[in-house]
């Protein structure tokens, strides 16, 4: 099964370009730069392309919009057609578009059939440069010096139909980023603000106070050093059950006591994720276990007590004060 078409057409991945890639179009310009031959366009063309096409379909947008009065119909050839424009002038505007496509739109069209094209990179060269009295008008501040001094007028061509083309697609280009860059702050802000918004929601973070959980467990001293034997209860009366092993045991001087470990809870996640610790603790010891057959064990641990209960729930209510 192939992949179809529409999902070929979606956005690609965007990478940075290969070293490779970057080599060959600065080697290409520079080879073109020592012929300075406007025959050379077509090239160029493709080298924009080449740069620019990966970065199409995370810039382009509807042309319609852009180029029809909002009071007349959308031409059948522009329905849902996307592109970025890399050029304007008062004779045409030039899209690319994301099948690596020219789409023309002519000003002042008086043949509406016509009025918009799309075109390859050869036939967009020789469109321009059929127009390239106007574009050379329009760009030199004195276009009538080339009559004067005609060897001037290869490197004004050269220069207004490649570097110029250029120049401006880079620009229309950087603006579009620009405007997405500024867009994407205020996205930015926006949702900073959804953060800040939800931080607000939780009582402990809005307030900037913390809760006090403690855990008591008993350590015991061997040879090795101290080792934890119980799991963390909530109260000191959830460890009865072990003090009562301990004492029906043979009388070993291994320095057991009660260790008491602070949680300071800074928001309610970190209440509930330490109430599942304990939970998941209590689910992994098997339901038939008692005191006895756990003691030694840091993983094992008894399910609540009445006191944990009542203590959990002054830990809870204190969460609103």
């Amino acid at each position: 099964m192939g992949t179809p078409k529409k999902k070929q057409e979606s956005r690609r991945e965007l990478i940075s370009p290969a070293v490779a890639e970057k080599i060959r179009l600065l080697m290409t310009g520079k080879r073109m730069s020592q012929e300075l031959k406007v025959d050379m366009f077509p090239n160029v063309l493709e080298g924009v392309k080449d740069i620019l096409l990966p970065l199409v379909s995370w810039l382009d947008k509807l042309i319609a919009p852009e180029v029809v009065f909002a009071d007349c119909p959308v031409p059948k050839v522009l329905e849902k057609r996307r592109g970025v424009r890399l050029f304007e002038s008062g004779v045409m505007d030039i899209w690319l578009t994301r099948s690596g496509k020219w789409f023309l739109c002519f000003r002042g069209s008086d043949r509406p059939k016509r009025a918009h094209r799309e075109v390859n990179s050869r036939q967009l060269a020789k469109i321009m440069l059929r127009k390239s009295d106007y574009f050379l008008r329009r760009s030199l501040r004195n276009a009538d010096i080339l009559e004067e001094i005609p060897f001037l007028k290869d490197i004004a061509f050269y220069n207004v139909m490649l570097v110029q083309f250029v120049s401006q697609c880079f620009e229309s280009v950087k603006t579009l980023i620009k405007a997405r860059e500024e867009r994407l702050c205020i996205m930015k802000e926006w949702l900073n603000l959804l953060h800040e918004f939800g931080q607000s929601l939780d009582p402990l973070v809005s307030h900037d106070r913390t809760v006090l959980a403690k855990g008591y467990s008993i350590f015991g001293r061997t040879r090795h050093g101290e080792s934890r034997c119980t799991a963390d209860y909530l109260c000191p009366e959830a460890l009865g059950p072990f003090w009562e092993v301990l004492e029906n045991r043979e009388p070993e001087d291994r320095g057991y006591r009660e260790h008491v470990t602070e949680h300071d809870l800074e928001s309610l996640e970190d209440l509930l994720e330490r109430i599942g610790y304990i939970f998941d603790e209590i689910k992994k010891t098997k339901e038939d276990a008692t005191a006895n057959s756990i003691f030694g064990f840091s993983s094992g641990r008894l399910p609540f007590t009445e006191e944990e209960v009542a203590v959990l729930k002054e830990i809870v209510d204190s969460v609103a004060v």
